[in-house]
């Protein structure tokens, strides 16, 4: 066999659930494991239609129940925007009577059917809001949940300082502008105390 080379990576940067696996499975470096930002989800229209008020969990009820289909990702994969958003609309009481209305689909499908006016509805991470879309609002407090990204050097990369370095940079207070710049909420807000696990 002609063999390729398999690729060795040194650091990881993905979600708690994905990070807990490879922890699990032994493959980061011994506290390496740090906190960098999380991402809540936003309510989105076609750009230049009306926009819906979402502000408050009874005016996303109103919204929701009053939009002819809704649309987000498939919610059994775990903490993603499609967890979140039928979490949410769990807690409204209202996920069986919209279910008939909701069409499953991935960010960029999802996207492109609100853009397009097919659906009236999406949910998605506020920082991957698709192009032809408008954010109507994130959800509102009591019903918000989060994607969190974490960051960790593996155990079978480089041990070079520079590595934890670049990990531990990831999670200062210098890299916040960074996330905040991508539409993700720095860890140092939200977990002030944070530190490797």
């Amino acid at each position: 066999m002609g063999g390729r080379a398999e690729k060795t990576f040194d650091a990881v940067i993905i979600s708690v659930p994905a990070m807990d696996n490879h922890d699990e499975a032994g493959d980061l470096a011994p506290i390496s494991r740090v906190a960098l930002a999380r991402v809540g989800v936003g309510v989105v229209v076609k750009e230049g239609g009306l926009v819906p008020d979402v502000s408050t969990p009874e005016k996303l009820k109103a919204a929701v129940l009053a939009a002819r289909s809704l649309t987000y990702t498939d919610p059994a994969t775990p903490n993603t925007s499609g967890a979140i958003a039928g979490a949410a609309l769990a807690k409204l009481g209202i996920l069986d009577e919209v279910k008939s209305k909701t069409r499953h689909a991935a960010l960029a499908l999802g996207g492109e059917l609100v853009a397009k006016g097919e659906v009236e509805l999406g949910f998605f991470n506020l920082s991957e809001i698709p192009k032809g879309v408008t954010v109507a609002g994130p959800l509102p407090g009591p019903l918000q949940g989060y994607t969190v990204y974490e960051a960790a050097v593996l155990s079978k990369g480089s041990t070079a300082e520079a590595v934890t370095a670049f990990v531990k940079y990831l999670a200062s207070a210098a890299a916040a502008a960074h996330w905040w710049g991508a539409k993700l909420e720095p860890a140092e807000t939200y977990m002030p105390t944070r530190a490797s696990r």
